[in-house]
């Protein structure tokens, strides 16, 4: 079971057998007795998909209530199911459109909150258990069939197979032009101009050896334009400098 016998289970049912006695209901926030409630799932729908559409399984909690809830949550489940409720609590702590009226946890309470999810992400990745399950190896596989290269060289899968050809890359190009001209037909700078913080930021990043033509001169015969090291000699027929090809 997901789920252990602990203090964190007893305060979480505490919490749960109070509100579902207060005998709780919604109410439009027009209303003069009106109360923020959040639905809350006593047995988690991540853990327990089959039972989220039961009337029973639903209580009405304050945000301080639902926060709390998902807290304890993360204190009494292991493996798989406590980075589930790690996850759950951490997207609860995301402010969003829709979550105005949330609790809202401190930064000390939020930055634990980060740690404890990646925390229990890194070992669900690390354990046997899972890289054994059916998801873990059709997540595998389907890297691998993508040409996903940092999967391709964990596993030691090498094939030529997953390398685009020259037909795909150039169409894969040509999609990419066509969205563009089609979100900026007028190029993405049309009525923008650079700040001149931003402009001293590109000629300092631009600047000496992180320059593409740093050490290069061009030279041309008339007829063809090339670039070469600056120490090298200029071939007999060319000069210094570039010419306008017809």
């Amino acid at each position: 079971m997901p789920l252990i016998k602990n203090k964190y289970r007893k305060l979480y049912l505490n919490i749960i057998k109070n509100a579902l006695s207060s005998n709780r209901q919604k109410v439009k926030n027009t209303d003069i007795n009106y109360i923020y409630y959040e639905c809350h799932h006593i047995f988690p729908k991540a853990l327990y998909p089959t039972l989220s559409n039961k009337k029973w399984n639903n209580v009405l909690l304050t945000g301080k209530e639902h926060f709390i809830c998902h807290k304890l949550l993360t204190k009494f489940t292991i493996g798989r199911a406590k980075w589930s409720m790690d996850r759950a609590l951490f997207r609860m702590s995301v402010p969003g459109k829709y979550t105005k009226e949330r609790y809202k946890p401190t930064a000390k309470h939020y930055e634990r909150i980060k740690r404890d999810t990646a925390e229990s992400h890194s070992k669900l990745q690390n354990s046997k258990e899972y890289k054994e399950s059916d998801s873990y190896k059709r997540h595998q596989a389907g890297c691998i069939k993508s040409g996903n290269q940092a999967v391709r060289l964990k596993t030691g899968v090498h094939s030529e197979s997953f390398k685009l050809t020259p037909e795909q890359r150039e169409r894969q190009y040509t999609n990419q032009q066509k969205v563009m001209k089609e979100k900026y037909p007028n190029g993405t700078m049309y009525n923008k101009k650079h700040s001149e913080e931003t402009k001293a930021k590109m000629s300092k990043s631009a600047a000496g050896e992180r320059n593409s033509q740093y050490g290069t001169i061009w030279i041309t015969n008339e007829k063809i334009n090339k670039k070469i090291k600056k120490d090298q000699l200029i071939p007999v027929g060319f000069r210094r400098g570039m010419s306008r090809l017809q």
